[in-house]
This record gives structure tokens, C-alpha cells and sequence, in this order.
């Protein structure tokens, strides 16, 4: 990273205002400290960070968290019980060395390179591995699930006994590598090569793309010591169709329809597996099935859409406590991001609300969440919405709506009426502006539209007299062509 000079100065100033400390008195300080903490697990005083390092020394049950190596060797080395959690590696070559029950975890290794290393009971969960090469390296009893190795060179490498759940394998290329009493399910391959690879007879429908790898015989299936080659396993499709079915296994089946180009039956099958994982309050299940129906395009944007509406509809008929409903709103983000992202063809709103609910007021979220929900499904005719919890804040939510452009400023103008963060003139303003629409409802009769008004005016009175107080703010996208009369009724 480059710094101006102005930037340059402006840090060392910054480091000339930092206390500092004598040796004796840093000496009274690690004697005070001696009897409640292991120092030497807390030493991140070997290296911060280095270049062109050449390393071979014993660090095992050293802390070397959040260290930065940049092109470097480190050969013949032992990390027993090391901590490396977020560490960043650019260029460094790995060899002849021992991880053992050590921690990786959010690490990045950029053209990173690990020949005959083992790699034994040791967490390397959310790292990031770019254009890296592996060989001769063996993975055994570790966590190497949910990240991500991108341009990549597996050659000669063993995983057993380990587990990959949703590890991301993109654009890699593995030749000669087993995956042996290991749990892959759920992992992904997207755009690789795969040249003699091995993996468990029974988790093979699980893996995410590895139906197109089937057919060209790139993938073996391993089963108790024995092989079997792609065409053998093939034979065994309708076999294994016929098990998945009796034990109600919704996501091998999909895949093995997928592996035999019949998408209609395919899709079929993830709705059941969605509807399935609904009503058993499984939603990191629910996610996988979404993943499984936006990979490789083979799907239309359309039937995407319906998958989104049947959740939504599915959802909504489930009696979900406090804690069911958190775990949904978690995980509906990336439902959402896998489902709709980049598909909406007419005009989207972010609504950010920020309530004083506390997190231990179940009942309070419960009506919030509801009142939210109703208004925006009685205002808009034809909608796609999604509410969920705002990172690390149990209190305060984002609601997604996309729908007609006029649908959206009367929801926008219903949710500020009783919002906090507006001036008593344009909530009076707002109030006229309903009251008007009232008014021609009823003119019109449309008993339906004005009983669905009077409602989320009902619910919004009820959050007032409850306490719930929130703020709001709205950013619309992709809104085309504008009305120029309508734009700002309710801003």
C-alpha cells in the first residue's frame, strides 16, 4: 500500500504520541502477569510481520496471530497448538512442516505455496486461499469448511477424516487427490478440473457441481477401499434414486437429476426439499437449496422468483418462536442475495428501521416484524419483500421491497407516519395525504383496500401505545421513468 507523504507524516506523529516504556518497566509489568497468563502464548513478539524471511524453527504453542509474511520460505517448521487466526501470507512457500491442532482460521494466502506439509487436527475454517498451490500435502482430522480456494493446484493430496461442509473450490484445478472418510457435503466445485480425484461413494450427490465432473471421468467414487469409475457409478443412479426417495433426501435427488440434464423433475424436488426444511425450522438447510437452485444458471430468473414467493408464503404459515424467526431473519439475507440479487426489473427500496425494542423483547419484535409485514403486503399488489436483523443489532432491521414505483412511496409514506424522525408538519402532511386516499376509497367503495389502510393504522397506533419507537431510512433503486407528480408526496 502506497501513502502519501502528507499520510506518511501524519502516522508518525501519531506514533511519536504512543507511551513508551523502559525495560525494567516492562520487566515489573510481565512479572505482575506471570501467575495469571501463559506469555509465551501471547508472544506475538517473534515477527509481526516480515519479508524475504527465511524460517525454520519450532513455534508450536507460540501466538503469531495476525502476522503478515511476505515473500519468504518456511521449511522444516513445527506450529503445535499455534495461533495464526488472521494472519495474511503472500508469496511464502511452506515445506516440510507440521500444523498440528494449531488455529488458520480467517487467514488469506496469496501465492502461497505448501509442498509435503501435513496439516493434522487444526482449524483453517473462513481463510482464503488465491492462486495458491498444495502438493503432497495432507489434511487430516482439520476444519477446512466454509472458505474458499480460487485459482488453485491441488496435486497429490490427501483429505481424511476431515470436514469441508460448504468449503468453495473455484476455478481450481485437483489432480490425484482423495478425499478419503471425510465429510464433503455441501462443498462446491465451479469451473474446475478435476483429473483422478476420489471422494465418498455416498456424499457424491451432496457436492455442489460435481454433476458436470461425472460424465468426463475426472471423479472416482470411493466406497470402503474400492473405486468406481463414473460409468459404474452412473448404473447406480437409479439405485440410488430410489434410496434417497424412501429416506425423503431431497438434496442428493436433486442432484442426481441435475447429473441427468432433467430440470423439470430438478426443480421439482427443491421445492419439496424448501417446503421440507421450512417445516422442520432447518433454514441453514433452506439456504443450501437456494444455492442449489441459482448455481451455474440453470435455472431462469423466473422460477427463482417462485422459489422466493413459496418461502415467503411457506414462512408464513409456520407458528415460529422468537428464536425460530432469529434464525430465519439471519439466514434470509443470503436466501435473498441467491434468489433475487441482480433479477429485480422494476423499482427496489432499502428500508433501514431502527427501533428501542431490546433483544429479550420477544413480543415486541414479534408486532414489529408483523406490522412491517403487513403494510407492506397490504399496500403493494404485486411485491417482492424481505425483512431481516441488521448485523450484530437484534434491535434494528432492514426491509427489502420491490414493487411498483407509486406502491413503494405509499409504503414509505404509511411507515413514516408513526415513525420518529420526522417533523410534526410532514407528518401532518402525510396524515392529510392518507386521509385524502381514505376518502376516495371509500368514494369508490373499495371496502377491501380500506379495511387493509385502517389495519396498519391500528397496528401503528398499537406500537405507540406498546412503547416501540422507531427511525427509518429509505433508498430506492432502479426506479426508470418517474411521475414527476407523485416523486416527493412522501418524503
Amino acid at each position: 500500500m502506497q501513502f502519501t507523504e502528507c499520510e506518511e507524516l501524519d502516522m508518525e506523529n501519531n506514533l511519536n504520541m504512543v507511551q513508551s516504556y523502559n525495560s525494567t518497566q516492562l520487566q515489573n509489568a510481565l512479572s505482575m502477569l506471570e501467575p495469571y497468563m501463559v506469555l509465551t502464548q501471547n508472544n506475538n513478539r517473534r515477527f509481526r510481520s516480515g519479508t524475504r524471511l527465511a524460517l525454520s524453527e519450532n513455534f508450536d504453542d507460540v501466538s503469531l496471530k495476525r502476522t503478515s509474511l511476505f515473500d519468504s520460505t518456511v521449511t522444516r517448521s513445527s506450529f503445535l497448538n499455534s495461533a495464526l487466526t488472521g494472519s495474511y501470507f503472500s508469496e511464502v512457500k511452506f515445506s516440510d512442516s507440521v500444523f498440528r491442532e494449531s488455529n488458520l482460521q480467517y487467514c488469506r494466502f496469496i501465492q502461497t505455496s505448501f509442498q509435503n506439509v501435513e496439516i493434522h487436527s487444526t482449524n483453517i475454517s473462513y481463510s482464503n486461499f488465491f492462486n495458491s498451490d498444495f502438493k503432497d500435502t495432507i489434511f487430516k482430522g482439520s476444519t477446512v469448511s466454509e472458505l474458499l480456494f480460487d485459482e488453485c493446484h491441488f496435486e497429490n493430496c490427501i483429505f481424511t477424516s476431515s470436514m469441508l461442509e460448504n468449503a468453495i473450490f473455484l476455478r481450481c484445478t485437483l489432480k490425484h487427490v482423495q478425499f478419503i472418510s471425510t465429510n464433503i457435503e455441501f462443498m462446491e466445485f465451479s469451473q474446475c478440473k478435476l483429473e483422478s480425484v476420489a471422494m465418498p461413494f455416498q456424499q457424491l450427490p451432496y457436492v455442489y457441481g460435481l454433476h458436470t465432473h461425472l460424465a468426463d471421468g475426472g471423479v472416482q467414487a470411493e466406497s470402503n477401499g474400492t473405486y468406481i469409475t463414473a460409468e459404474e457409478y452412473s448404473r447406480l443412479q437409479e439405485a440410488l434414486i430410489v434410496y434417497y426417495t424412501s429416506i425423503q433426501e431431497y438434496f442428493p435427488l436433486t442432484n442426481l437429476y441435475l447429473a441427468r440434464q432433467e430440470l423439470d423433475t430438478a426443480f421439482q424436488y427443491i421445492t419439496i426439499g424448501l417446503q421440507s426444511a421450512i417445516t422442520s425450522k432447518n433454514f441453514r438447510m433452506l439456504k443450501f437449496y437456494c444455492k442449489l437452485a441459482a448455481q451455474g444458471a440453470l435455472f431462469p430468473y423466473e422460477r427463482l422468483r417462485e422459489l422466493y414467493a413459496l418461502i415467503l408464503t411457506c414462512t408464513k404459515k409456520q407458528e415460529l418462536n422468537i428464536y425460530e424467526q432469529r434464525d430465519f431473519i439471519y439466514n434470509s439475507a443470503e436466501i435473498r442475495s441467491l434468489l433475487l440479487d441482480n433479477i429485480y426489473d422494476c423499482p427496489t427500496v432499502q428500508i433501514d428501521l431502527q427501533t428501542n425494542i431490546d433483544a429479550s423483547e420477544s413480543e415486541k419484535i414479534i408486532q414489529f416484524i408483523e406490522y412491517v409485514d403487513h403494510t407492506i403486503r397490504g399496500l403493494c399488489s404485486k411485491q417482492i419483500s424481505h425483512i431481516e436483523y441488521r448485523h450484530n443489532s437484534d434491535a434494528n432491521f432492514i426491509a427489502y421491497l420491490s414493487a411498483n414505483y407509486r406502491d413503494i412511496l405509499v409504503v414509505i409514506g404509511a411507515l413514516l407516519i408513526f415513525a420518529n424522525n420526522i417533523s410534526v408538519q410532514v407528518e401532518q402532511r402525510i396524515l392529510n395525504r392518507q386521509q385524502i386516499k381514505l376518502n376516495k376509497l371509500k368514494i369508490e367503495k373499495e371496502t377491501a383496500e380500506l379495511k387493509k389502510l385502517e389495519q396498519i393504522k391500528s397496528q401503528g397506533e398499537q406500537l405507540r401505545s406498546n412503547g416501540i419507537k422507531y427511525e427509518m431510512k429509505y433508498y430506492i433503486t432502479n426506479v426508470g421513468v418517474q411521475d414527476p407528480t407523485e416523486v416527493n408526496l412522501y418524503i
